[in-house]
């Protein structure tokens, strides 16, 4: 009997062999760690021209540019590259309204060509300059090619005016919008992309110096697009922390705030996406937190500015530049308890909602823009 076993071992060895072992093998190495991919690079508009991955742009080497532009370096970068640029017209502290861009200064120029960093904001130079120089394209017959960048404060769309405060839209976008509904006669619009841009993630993978010289790190960029406008009410003062990395909200010494309005003030702060640091004499320091997508730039004008507003030692004055660069007096009327809340909710908002669908024929990247909520927090 037990040498009639043996041949039967020897089978389901063999058969253990040939099938199971191969199969385990097999197993382990297909739940091996896969590497983690690299996530593609995004390039802007100017990379993505001068990158000669596409011929789709050759013929614009052919044209003889005027270039409007932030930075001297994007017209060495166009030339070295074989394009043409007779003249550049660089938007910076002197020049910031492009006085030099007249109808005589295109001579001998076949097209202009935009690029320029966007802060996210209708009051920034971006959206100035762009407005200006697609006027002047349209009106002069000349071609106009927008070398698209991000805009770094994402999608939202939120704020008063027929273009709203934070319109949620790149440069590209902006100005297929401006040719579409606000200018009289449209001018010629090329449009160069930018490749692997993810709107909700607006400056992640992007391998290029996005930030305006005016701001050394995100943090300002972000602070500024609320604090630019508190700075317009006296007697409150906006500054910068010695290490760059928060700003500062001052109000004078005979107005200072409690002990408890300040651990108020922090709270609020919070509560509307920023974090604060410890305060310092006069005020506290805060910095919008990383995901931009769930801060509300004008839910914080109105609520910091409706906490101090009510304040019995603080007397606010609203200079007529805060009006301005709202592109509406509605929140000041608000803030002096003129009209009510849910006035300035239902104007805004239904302005905005309007806006949002005009927008939709505009839109070059994924996921659309969205009206973001007021709320009194």
């Amino acid at each position: 009997m037990k040498y009639k076993v043996i041949p039967i071992i020897k089978l389901v060895c063999i058969v253990y062999l040939a099938i199971f072992v191969p199969r385990f093998v097999w197993f382990k190495s297909t739940n091996k760690p896969i590497p983690k991919k690299e996530p593609p690079v995004t390039m802007i508009g100017i990379q993505n021209l001068t990158s000669n991955k596409t011929d789709n742009f050759n013929w614009i080497k052919k044209l003889r540019l005027a270039l409007v532009s932030d930075k001297i370096s994007n017209k060495n970068n166009l030339i070295k590259n074989g394009f043409k640029v007779q003249k550049l017209f660089l938007v910076n502290k002197k020049n910031k309204t492009l006085q030099d861009l007249t109808p005589e200064s295109l001579a001998n120029t076949d097209a202009i060509a935009f690029d320029m960093t966007s802060y996210g904001l209708r009051i920034d130079p971006c959206f100035e300059s762009l407005n200006k120089t697609i006027k002047l394209a349209a009106n002069n017959n000349k071609k106009l090619i927008i070398l698209d960048r991000p805009n770094p404060l994402g999608r939202c769309i939120e704020g008063p005016g027929d273009i709203p405060l934070k319109p949620g839209l790149t440069t590209a976008e902006l100005a297929l919008y401006l040719n579409k509904y606000i200018l009289h006669k449209p001018a010629n619009l090329t449009i160069v992309p930018m490749t692997n841009w993810q709107a909700n993630k607006p400056l992640a993978n992007i391998k290029s110096d996005f930030l305006p010289k005016k701001f050394k790190n995100l943090n300002a960029l972000y602070g500024y697009s609320f604090l630019k406008f508190l700075k317009q009410i006296r007697p409150i003062k906006v500054e910068q922390d010695g290490e760059n990395k928060y700003q500062v909200l001052i109000l004078p010494k005979a107005q200072q705030l409690s002990e408890w309005e300040t651990d108020y003030l922090k709270k609020l702060c919070f509560k509307l996406g920023m974090f604060c640091s410890s305060s310092i004499e006069g005020g506290i320091k805060i910095r919008v937190k990383k995901d931009i997508n769930n801060f509300s730039s004008f839910n914080s004008i109105i609520n910091l500015a409706r906490f101090l507003q009510n304040r019995k030692r603080l007397k606010l004055c609203y200079s007529p530049k805060f009006d301005k660069l709202l592109g509406s007096n509605i929140l000041t009327s608000f803030l002096q308890n003129k009209i009510s809340f849910e006035n300035l909710k239902h104007k805004i908002e239904t302005d905005d909602t309007e806006f949002e669908k005009r927008v939709q024929s505009c839109i070059l990247y994924r996921p659309l823009p969205y009206v973001k909520i007021i709320e009194r927090v």
